[in-house]
């Protein structure tokens, strides 16, 4: 469905665009958002590189066994179907012990959306692949 939405949002500017006479700024805009995509993924890259990295060294080391342990009595209730020593229960741990740690969120930076502590971490959800 949100496939649909942005392809009507698309093909509309684009024959607002060529209804106004305006067809150069199509270009530009192409070029824009290419651009700002592309500088985007390579801030992304290397912040996500390294938190993969060291999420992987967790898993091997039994660390991310433990954190879940100590906090899967709270997650079973936030996230019941969520069967019991499931793989996820660490990655939702994790995520939420960092944010408490200061490990993620700057405190003193709170932007929109910066709150991903455990009860930000509430819109967290799990799907199977």
């Amino acid at each position: 469905m949100i496939n649909i939405i942005w392809g009507i949002f698309v093909v509309s500017g684009i024959l607002y665009y060529l209804i106004s006479g305006d067809i150069s700024s199509i270009n530009s805009e192409i070029l824009n958002s290419g651009k700002v995509s592309l500088d985007m993924v390579i801030e992304m890259f290397p912040v996500m590189a390294v938190w993969l990295g060291l999420m992987n060294i967790a898993k091997e080391s039994g660390l991310l066994q433990r954190i879940s342990s100590k906090v899967s009595i709270v997650l079973k209730y936030l996230f019941p179907d969520i069967p019991k020593g499931h793989e996820s229960i660490s990655y939702i741990a994790s995520k939420s012990q960092s944010s408490c740690g200061g490990l993620v969120d700057d405190t003193l930076d709170l932007q929109a959306g910066d709150l991903t502590g455990v009860l930000g971490g509430l819109t967290l959800s799990v799907g199977e692949v």
